[in-house]
């Protein structure tokens, strides 16, 4: 049950960081400057396709790469360093 929890908390954080770290701030909205005539609410380029270009590299997706990674590379040694602490203070108790 212990192992449940832990991991369920450790996802949870997981879940909170990418959240607070790539999240976009909410920046206010600016109406566009219509001309009365066209129906539609924001302006088409007839040129520009969003899936042309790649997203600059962001500081937000490198922290959060990096700390997915470091997680997943220590979760295991951290683990096993948690039960053998575990069993010595066992022993030691016994």
């Amino acid at each position: 049950m212990r192992a449940i929890l832990l991991i369920l908390g450790i996802w949870l954080l997981i879940n909170v960081l990418f959240v607070v770290v790539m999240a976009p701030p909410r920046k206010p909205r600016t109406p566009p400057p219509s001309s009365g005539a066209d129906l539609s609410p924001a302006p088409i380029h007839k040129n520009a396709h969003p899936f042309d270009q790649d997203e600059p590299l962001s500081l937000r997706h490198l922290i959060i790469s990096v700390a997915m990674g470091a997680f997943f590379v220590l979760a295991p040694p951290l683990i096993e360093a948690l039960d053998s602490i575990k069993r010595l203070l066992k022993k030691a108790s016994d």
